[in-house]
């Protein structure tokens, strides 16, 4: 089930998708997901996080510290 089409305007639902990306070396899709949860509640640090790790493994480490500050 996608729960993206069920519920496109959560920011939790677009994270967990970003995760598992990032788990399955998907990082550039990682960090489009991250956007969109980021997009739609800029307070979910979660998402500033995980997409701060995924542009590590992408290399983009500046973006990657500026990601991580935003999450604490």
């Amino acid at each position: 089930m996608n729960f993206i089409i069920l519920n496109p305007t959560n920011d939790k639902v677009w994270n967990n998708r970003g995760v598992a990306k990032s788990e399955l070396g998907d990082y550039q899709g990682a960090v489009t997901d991250c956007d969109e949860a980021i997009r739609l509640n800029p307070r979910n640090s979660d998402a500033w996080s995980n997409r701060g790790l995924a542009k590590i493994k992408l290399g983009d480490y500046q973006d990657a510290i500026t990601d991580c500050d935003e999450a604490i």
